[in-house]
């Protein structure tokens, strides 16, 4: 019997988390091994061919995979996790495209894609921790 309890749902959405982080470093590495084969080594054979199908979708896929991730955990977790976790994504994906020089004709225009991702995660995340102070301080007001 499948346990449904919140922190099943908890762990289980951490690892969507783990799995979609992974799945978009992986887009962003074929994208690097594209560009770097594509200078150095024919472009008509069967890795060129992998990586220039490839990159895209991991890395779409890794991105959705996070987000859907990040909303079940923001669903479950303690309202300061979510609202800490939020802020903390927020300011990393804001130095990292600050400190990253970004060429959008190499492969580090992938990084746009990861910082967009990133910081509508952690606005979404810090959505989740208003609403559900919001609802919680609402509640109180009602019943009391």
């Amino acid at each position: 019997m499948p346990d449904n309890s919140p922190t099943s749902s908890i762990s289980s959405s951490r690892w969507l988390i783990l799995i979609g982080i992974c799945l978009t470093a992986a887009g962003v590495l074929s994208y690097f091994q594209l560009e770097r084969h594509s200078l150095f080594v024919s472009t008509s054979d069967f890795e060129f061919s992998f990586l220039e199908h490839a990159w895209l979708p991991a890395l779409l896929l890794g991105m959705a995979t996070t987000l859907i991730g990040s909303v079940v955990w923001a669903w479950r977790a303690a309202v300061h996790d979510v609202a800490l976790c939020g802020f903390g994504i927020v300011i990393l994906a804001s130095l990292s495209l600050a400190l990253i020089p970004i060429n959008v004709h190499g492969w580090t225009a992938a990084f746009l894609f990861v910082g967009f991702g990133a910081m509508l995660i952690g606005g979404l995340l810090l959505i989740f921790a208003a609403a559900r102070t919001f609802n919680k301080h609402r509640r109180r007001a009602t019943s009391g």
